[in-house]
């Protein structure tokens, strides 16, 4: 089982396929089985490489070190195991702000950012007015602490717009259940203390943001700013998706991912 460890936590990661590397982060209480129909349709002609944050899927459960910072540190180890210098990063949800801090912070190793339903700010401020109210945020920690199983499923539901299937339902509520709780919650607080909204505008690669008009968990009004607030961002609509258009509309989402990744020698 591959992995890498920073600081005694092993951080978990799977590569399939050659090629240019795509590096694929997770949203919260999901893992690296998330990327399952992008990877099949991927790996023939890059090298697709899923990671497990820390808290999640296979890689250690620490009980603290659950920042914004702590998550870039993980991935930025796992580039350099791979020993790459260009490299695109795809992040679903918190994934998707954790590949925006990355790329801010590593100018000349990422060639391509995507992300997918990505709250650049979870709390509504002055200055990211897209977010959520704090109480509303907030409430989710008191509800993995009291029921935690029941939240999960609420959660995975409102996460999907299409009819995935109660399959597909089911396999996700599985997945959220692989990160225990004080991972759950550590990650959850550690999103809520944290905000890429500055990492935003020192991108200086292209940035694809992907986003269901049917999402419950981040505005349209969000995704909107964050492409325009990027240099060099855009804006793909997914009309009969959620959270997951991966999962949703998954032939179209591969589609404009892998259109994406072959305009790099054009930019």
């Amino acid at each position: 089982m591959p992995t890498i460890e920073r600081d005694g936590v092993e951080i978990f990661y799977e590569q399939t396929g050659h090629g240019h590397p795509v590096v694929f982060l997770h949203g919260w209480t999901m893992d690296h089985e998330l990327w399952d129909r992008q990877v099949t349709a991927l790996a023939p002609k890059f090298q697709c490489v899923t990671v497990d944050l820390r808290g999640h899927g296979a890689s250690s459960k620490p009980l603290t070190g659950y920042s914004y910072d702590d998550h870039a540190s993980d991935v930025r180890a796992v580039i350099d195991r791979l020993e790459a210098d260009h490299v695109t990063l795809v992040g679903s949800s918190m994934g998707g702000s954790i590949a925006v801090r990355v790329a801010a912070s590593e100018p000349g190793r990422i060639d391509q950012v995507v992300t997918v339903g990505c709250p650049p700010q979870l709390i509504a401020d002055e200055h990211w007015p897209e977010g959520r109210p704090a109480e509303v945020v907030g409430s989710f920690v008191e509800h993995q602490r009291v029921a935690r199983e029941t939240t999960m499923r609420q959660i995975v539901a409102d996460s999907v717009y299409s009819d995935i299937g109660e399959a597909t339902e089911q396999w996700l509520f599985h997945l959220a259940l692989r990160s225990p709780s004080w991972a759950a919650i550590g990650s959850w607080e550690g999103a809520l203390a944290s905000s890429v909204v500055p990492d935003i505008s020192e991108l200086k690669v292209p940035l694809l943001v992907i986003h269901g008009v049917h999402d419950r968990f981040v505005s349209n009004d969000a995704a909107t700013r964050l492409a325009a607030t990027a240099h060099n961002g855009r804006l793909e609509w997914f009309h009969h998706s959620g959270h997951f258009p991966f999962l949703e509309e998954t032939e179209r989402f591969n589609d404009v991912l892998t259109s994406f990744l072959l305009e790099r020698g054009r930019q």
